[in-house]
């Protein structure tokens, strides 16, 4: 979720910086703090649809924004001007009682079937005039293994098979719900042909509880995959790809032919789960060096992690990350949004980087800070309209799930 507490004090301390992005301030900031201030500020008030803050009472309350937050005459009928309804049925506070006692609007169904995380099958059933795209459906954190496997024949699409690989993702699964539900087990003649990398990666799989299990699962099952994925180009020059290597696996499938894959390659899926802590990574950091080096496209993935980068961690592997380039604002614009490196890591390292772009986007940057050194530092205002002071993707997560007390176990 999004912190706004310091955003609104900065907008409030420095309310005239030419460079803001009212666009991204109306979708972020509080709603109380609209209403209170909205003379103020020049909000983009078709924006508000996107504030995830919005619930059908406030529509209610000011059904005409079109010009700006105009209150309901309540002796007429409302008449709904300026919203995006495409934007607002997506929103996590706008719930299917408010959409079927309000079949009237124009609602976005479209829109329903992707991340809303109080969708339901009853609701689906309900509604059979509406086009359900099942692709969305399956992943949607909203419906249960069970509510896909009890409803299969509603999945009428050609292509339902594809659709059915994507269940991996869905965020309702835990390793007993795979575990059951493989087609491959014992008894499991209904069950699904999981993507395995989607499991390795999966943010409610507890991955190091179930590490080798799901590294041979990939061995077994999505050899091939993986060695499409991730060249072996740079790997060759290790002088290490003999068959009998320690860095590969040979496996034999189903026509009895042999299926060689580099070990690393079963680990990057490992290193993008976001549930690996920083102990996980200490005892496997040289297999983490040998998948950054040969995946580029891991390190981007790997600094999103809160459970692992901060302060300490960097201190203790800041080559990991940087190599020789520690002049990478890119690598350090998504480090600095972790509230676990703070501004005094930042400051030590202020040779390395832009530094008023890189410190406006940095979580922890306060009011306080900035006053303190507005004469020291050029900040960027338009970075800092847009800073998301803390918004982790385990925030995204509950917003996901807003209607759930827990998915798994």
């Amino acid at each position: 979720m999004y912190n706004t507490e310091q955003l609104e004090k900065i907008l409030l301390k420095y309310p005239n910086k030419n460079d803001y992005h009212w666009d991204i301030l109306t979708q972020r900031v509080s709603l109380q703090f609209i209403e209170k201030y909205k003379d103020m500020f020049p909000w983009k008030w078709g924006e508000l649809s996107k504030n995830i803050n919005v619930d059908m009472d406030f529509i209610n309350k000011y059904p005409n924004i079109k010009k700006g937050l105009i209150e309901r005459n309540n002796y007429r009928p409302a008449y709904y001007s300026g919203w995006k309804w495409d934007e607002i049925t997506n929103l996590p506070k706008i719930t299917m009682d408010d959409i079927e006692t309000n079949m009237d609007l124009p609602w976005c169904y479209d829109n329903i079937c992707s991340l809303k995380p109080n969708l339901t099958m009853e609701f689906i059933k309900s509604h059979p005039e509406i086009e359900w795209y099942w692709g969305d459906i399956i992943t949607n954190p909203g419906i249960s293994i069970d509510d896909i496997k009890n409803n299969m024949d509603m999945i009428k699409y050609e292509n339902s098979e594809c659709y059915l690989e994507e269940i991996g993702t869905n965020y309702n699964i835990n390793m007993d719900i795979v575990n059951k539900n493989d087609i491959y087990g014992d008894g499991n003649k209904d069950g699904f042909k999981w993507n395995w990398i989607d499991i390795a990666k999966h943010p409610f799989i507890k991955i190091e509880e179930h590490l080798e299990y799901i590294l041979d699962k990939m061995r077994t099952y999505n050899s091939d995959e993986l060695n499409d994925e991730l060249s072996d180009d740079d790997d060759d020059n290790d002088g290490n790809d003999s068959v009998n290597s320690k860095n590969d696996i040979v496996i034999s499938d189903d026509n009895n032919n042999n299926n060689k894959i580099k070990e690393w390659k079963l680990w990057v899926p490992i290193f993008k789960n976001r549930n690996i802590t920083i102990e996980f990574i200490e005892e496997n950091i040289d297999m983490l060096r040998k998948c950054l080096k040969y995946d580029s496209e891991l390190l981007y993935s790997f600094v999103l992690n809160d459970n692992v980068i901060n302060d300490k961690f960097l201190e203790k592997h800041f080559e990991l990350l940087f190599g020789d380039n520690e002049h990478d604002d890119d690598i350090w614009l998504e480090i600095v949004q972790h509230k676990g490196i703070s501004l005094k890591f930042i400051e030590d390292h202020k040779d390395c980087y832009e530094v008023g772009y890189i410190i406006s986007n940095s979580s922890n940057i306060t009011v306080e800070y900035i006053e303190k050194n507005i004469d020291l530092i050029n900040f960027n205002w338009g970075v800092i309209s847009m800073n998301e002071f803390g918004f982790t993707y385990k925030g995204l997560e509950d917003m996901l799930t807003l209607h759930k007390s827990t998915l798994v176990e």
